[in-house]
């Protein structure tokens, strides 16, 4: 195949819209996948594996507070996306180096054993601050195409829908992530070099996907009044409650959940194995859950159709 063909059958490819109904399979699956990276990149192994390299308990600290701490970039990101015509090319450019970015920091240890193990350490914590912070500045941009894109009156169903398929995905992701380090005889590094590696793989093939995924042009904001901007959330009443629960809420759990597997793996006297098994069986319990709100929801909206019906 000549390289004009190949650029002609690309170009093809990445104008070759799915229909709605395909669409939002896709978007399942790709939710599927990167759910895959997610548990893939951030489980307990991570700690195990900056453990083996002699991280410290501060470094560990800074670890597992990155993702909360890099938050604010998502508030960067809603004032760009503002100004943005067109999402995706953007969106899919950024979160396909946000995949592959954690490579150097697993694949490194295991090629370069040569190379001190203090230096792998704090190219582990760079390559998770560059992961985290470009995975919360492409999430507000995913969030306003899908917005645009998805129709409103069945987004909630869609997005439950898509919720329970993830949850049993991150259970069956955490489970063979536990046999493997269980069962396959190899050392951390390698297990986690390849762990990496796979959740890499998932990662850029979720992104892919979308490559044939209508994006409607957005309507840029010619002005934005940045006081307006991070004072309108708390405008409505109801929702200014809504954000002290969950400020609270979140304060009370990220107090502690930098160090709930550092402590099950150091003091508890529980392996990485049990660990990992642990928080699949915690995605299994949120698939049920789900899967009876769901159930609860569709059985409510049955008998109030029903009710409506009856003379």
């Amino acid at each position: 195949m000549t390289s004009s063909a190949a650029v002609s059958w690309m170009a093809l490819f990445m104008t070759h819209y799915w229909n709605l109904s395909q669409a939002k399979v896709v978007i399942i699956l790709a939710g599927c996948l990167a759910t895959a990276f997610l548990q893939l990149s951030t489980s307990p192994a991570t700690i195990a594996f900056a453990r083996q390299l002699g991280a410290s308990g501060w470094q560990l600290g800074i670890l597992g507070a990155l993702s909360t701490g890099l938050l604010l970039v998502q508030l960067l990101a809603a004032i760009v996306v503002r100004k943005l015509r067109h999402r995706k090319p953007i969106f899919m450019a950024v979160t396909i180096a946000q995949r592959v970015s954690l490579l150097p920091a697993a694949l490194g240890p295991w090629l370069f054993p040569q190379i001190e193990d203090a230096i792998w350490v704090w190219v582990l914590l760079a390559c998770m601050t560059s992961s985290y912070l470009l995975g919360h500045f492409t999430n507000p941009l995913w969030l306003s195409w899908m917005g645009d894109y998805l129709p409103h009156h069945e987004i909630n169903r869609f997005w439950g829908n898509r919720e329970l398929w993830m949850q049993w995905t991150a259970a069956v992701t955490l489970f063979g992530t536990a046999c493997l380090f269980f069962q396959s005889g190899l050392e951390v590094r390698q297990a986690f070099a390849l762990v990496i590696t796979v959740g890499a793989i998932c990662g850029v093939a979720d992104i892919l996907l979308f490559s044939r995924i209508y994006e409607p042009p957005a309507h840029v904001s010619e002005s934005i009044q940045l006081r307006q901007f991070f004072l309108a959330p708390f405008q409505p009443r109801d929702f200014r409650s809504f954000i002290r629960f969950s400020c609270a809420f979140q304060f009370a759990a990220n107090v502690g959940s930098p160090f709930i597997s550092l402590l099950m793996l150091e003091y508890c006297g529980m392996n990485l194995f049990q660990v990992l098994l642990a928080w699949s069986f915690s995605w299994v319990g949120g698939d049920e859950i789900a899967a009876r709100s769901d159930a609860s929801a569709a059985h409510g909206a049955h008998s109030h159709a029903s009710r409506a019906a009856s003379p």
